[in-house]
């Protein structure tokens, strides 16, 4: 049915049922929006964003994994918050990570979002995997689960991967050393 002819129940179909249509002005709308939510994540969380993901590549830089780990998931968790904030941070970090065209990108984005997570009520866990492609190549990436959920990552992206790894070590399920 095309958009706005009525249903079987004599009802216009609104435009959100239209059919797919990337030359349409809501496809473009859609875009325009993922822009938005990352000037506004840019704006509100930046400042904070540029100072985790500073304080992540020098850690990275000049200690081992684990340290880095270690260092950041030793406070204690506060009240929880909202998830949206926690989201737009993450937009932030990501955003200062490409803006700077730092490689790696999933590493540095975890170990910045390892120590602000207490303060959103949760404790992550860093996990590391490895895949291989149809052509031979190995991926590697990071992620961070808090109570068994993968957080603020696409849901098909970590089951591609075979973990090697968990940190803080002392984790259920970690991997052997």
């Amino acid at each position: 049915m095309p958009d706005g002819s009525p249903t079987p129940q004599g009802r216009a179909l609104p435009s959100a049922f239209a059919p797919f249509d990337p030359s349409s002005e809501a496809f473009a709308l859609r875009g325009a929006g993922r822009r938005v939510r990352r000037l506004l994540a840019r704006g509100l969380y930046g400042a904070r964003a540029r100072t985790l993901v500073e304080a992540a590549r020098r850690d990275l830089r000049s200690l081992p994994l684990p340290e880095c780990v270690r260092l950041r998931t030793a406070a204690a968790p506060a009240a929880p918050s909202r998830r949206g904030r926690l989201r737009a941070l993450n937009l932030a970090i990501l955003d200062r990570i490409w803006r700077d065209e730092e490689p790696g990108v999933c590493l540095l984005r975890c170990v910045a979002l390892l120590g602000e997570l207490p303060r959103h009520g949760l404790t992550a866990t860093l996990v590391l995997g490895v895949a291989r492609s149809e052509t031979g190549a190995v991926a590697a990436h990071a992620w961070l689960e808090s109570d068994g959920r993968i957080l603020l990552e696409p849901d098909d992206v970590p089951p591609r991967f075979q973990v090697v790894a968990r940190l803080p070590a002392g984790d259920p399920g970690a991997a052997p050393a």
